[in-house]
């Protein structure tokens, strides 16, 4: 007894004692990956399913361990047997990781899972009974290294048939990660190679040992440096990219089909993903670039990339400036999403609301100050008549700012459903809705345009409106119908690329000519700044520009240029 113990208790040779602690070395690496897997997240499937995977590949390397330092042959074979319920498991294991990593395990039912284990059950009954047969191993006996007792293992029928199903099962695995990288983006694509690259240099390995012999003495099993290798890549992948902490479920499904831009941060501060709504707005296409690199600067002032802050409305300069809430959503331990939902409609609203309680506010309240003034002389006087105009004034100034506000309402959205429109037609329609007295409406020539009739109605009605009553300038005194003294004349006439309307009137200063379009910009009057603000706003529904320019006359004129005009006509 004290004889075997010491037998058991002697050291191999150096050859022999350095591929043991390899095998060791690759088992503890093993157990470390599927510690921090279960420990990271224990409800993701596919981390589950890669957890126990590492899990069973610690096992082969300690089996392997155990089989080489063992000395008989008996508990060779015992240890060999357990290494099989390590092989046996990694097949399935591979191919069920890979289905859950890309989101089609939960395809797999337990009856396909039962189906897996056939094989792999029948080969540890075969391996642990190998004494009473030769269906697996052919023979078994043990073969000296260095005078170190080593298992030999002379390979039978079975022993092909279990190898070629377990490379199979790994090669379908590898298929369907290419499958899945050609159409990944970012941070995925280098998951799926790099566990391709993993599977390949874990089958290379066995492949080499198995089928060309290739070892430093008979015996030495080359596999578990090849599953180390293969978690090396995936350990890479974890530590760098963020594999654990963001999986890709129904990332094809969901993540792309968002019109919201959306982009993945790992907890290193690293963009791992970006859909194509990111690539769109923030040039988000280089994977694992820095947060910092990629994010504009309002977003990083926000705070978003702190752990305090949830939400933050940023605007994002471009072609034209954009409101986005953009909010922060956990996706794993130290990993979050930022979404950008675009909400500059919602600011244009809550702007609009501001700026009419202001109008209701103050102008709204100046004229009915003054009707109400003037209603309560008309009862104390014995002529009420001149009170009742000046109230019946007031009333229709109220009117006025009543409409205009509404119109402004109304006009908030884009046009998107024009249809082809006269020019000379939409213009007479507006010319003979405005109070225009003893002013002339000229046509020189005409256009059809595509446009919202309505709407390109009520811009014309402003623009008529702003001539007939201050001579299209805000600068002139209202008792100064032109700068001659006639009655003003607007011309509506084509350009080419738009159309145009001016007046004789004075013009307007240079200074002005921008101004004059803002919401409220108003040197008195009875208006409340909003006509031609309003005249902006249809334009800019239907994708037009619109300048006021000096016109040739000296007047002012109102330049369109469009991009739906279909055809020009000349007016006889």
């Amino acid at each position: 007894m004290l004889s075997g113990l010491a037998t058991a208790l002697a050291l191999p040779p150096t050859r022999v004692f350095a591929l043991v602690v390899g095998y060791l070395l690759a088992g503890l690496f093993g157990a470390g990956l599927a510690t921090y897997a279960f420990r990271r997240r224990r409800a993701e499937p596919s981390v589950r399913a890669f957890g126990y995977l590492a899990l069973v590949a610690t096992l082969v390397c300690l089996a392997l361990s155990a089989r080489m330092l063992s000395t008989t042959l008996e508990t060779k074979l015992l240890w060999n047997t357990v290494t099989y319920v390590g092989w046996g498991a990694i097949g399935p294991l591979i191919l069920l990781f890979v289905l859950r990593y890309v989101d089609a395990g939960s395809d797999v039912s337990r009856r396909t899972l039962a189906g897996l284990a056939v094989v792999p059950a029948v080969t540890l009954v075969l391996v642990a009974t190998t004494q009473f047969h030769s269906i697996h191993y052919a023979d078994v006996g043990l073969r000296y290294v260095d005078g170190w007792p080593i298992a030999r293992l002379e390979v039978g029928t079975w022993f092909w048939v279990f190898w070629i199903y377990e490379y199979g099962l790994c090669v379908l695995g590898a298929g369907v990660l290419l499958h899945y990288a050609r159409d990944a983006a970012g941070a995925f694509r280098t998951q799926a190679v790099a566990l391709v690259v993993a599977l390949l240099l874990m089958l290379s390995a066995n492949l080499a040992f198995l089928v060309f012999g290739l070892a430093p003495f008979p015996g030495a099993d080359l596999t578990p440096f090849g599953i180390a290798a293969g978690l090396l890549v995936v350990g890479a992948a974890v530590f760098h990219v963020g594999f654990i902490d963001v999986v890709p479920v129904a990332r094809e499904r969901v993540f792309e089909a968002l019109d919201d831009p959306v982009v993945v941060v790992n907890r290193n501060g690293i963009v791992v993903d970006a859909n194509a709504a990111a690539d769109c707005l923030l040039d988000a296409s280089q994977p694992l670039a820095p947060a910092r690199d990629v994010l504009p600067p309002e977003v990083l002032d926000s705070g978003l990339l702190e752990d305090d802050v949830e939400e933050s409305e940023v605007e994002l300069a471009g072609d034209t400036d954009t409101w986005y809430l953009v909010r922060r959503h956990p996706v794993g331990e130290g990993a979050f999403a930022l979404i950008f939902t675009d909400v500059t409609e919602r600011r244009v609203r809550e702007q609009r609301l501001e700026e009419f309680a202001s109008v209701l506010s103050h102008d709204v309240r100046n004229p009915l100050a003054v009707a109400d003034g003037h209603l309560a002389l008309a009862r104390d006087s014995d002529d009420p008549g001149p009170h009742i105009e000046a109230t019946q004034r007031a009333v229709d100034r109220i009117g006025r700012i009543v409409d205009d506000l509404l119109t402004v309402a109304e006009d908030g959205g884009s046009v998107t459903d024009p249809e082809p429109i006269d020019l000379a037609t939409v213009a007479e329609a507006a010319w003979s809705s405005v109070d225009t007295g003893d002013a002339q409406l000229s046509v020189v020539d005409t256009m059809v345009i595509e446009a919202d009739f309505d709407r390109l109605q009520r811009a014309l009605e402003n623009l008529f409106r702003n001539s007939v009553d201050h001579g299209a300038t805000v600068h002139r005194p209202s008792t100064q119908p032109t700068r001659n003294g006639d009655p003003v004349t607007v011309t509506v006439g084509t350009t080419p690329d738009g159309f145009y309307v001016a007046d004789d009137g004075p013009g307007i200063p240079e200074a002005s000519r921008e101004l004059v379009f803002d919401r409220g910009y108003t040197t008195g009057g009875d208006g409340v700044g909003l006509g031609l603000t309003i005249v902006a706003g249809v334009a800019d529904a239907h994708g037009w520009s619109v300048e006021a320019t000096e016109g040739e006359a000296g007047g002012a004129r109102f330049v369109f240029r469009t991009q739906r005009s279909v055809v020009a006509q000349e007016q006889s």
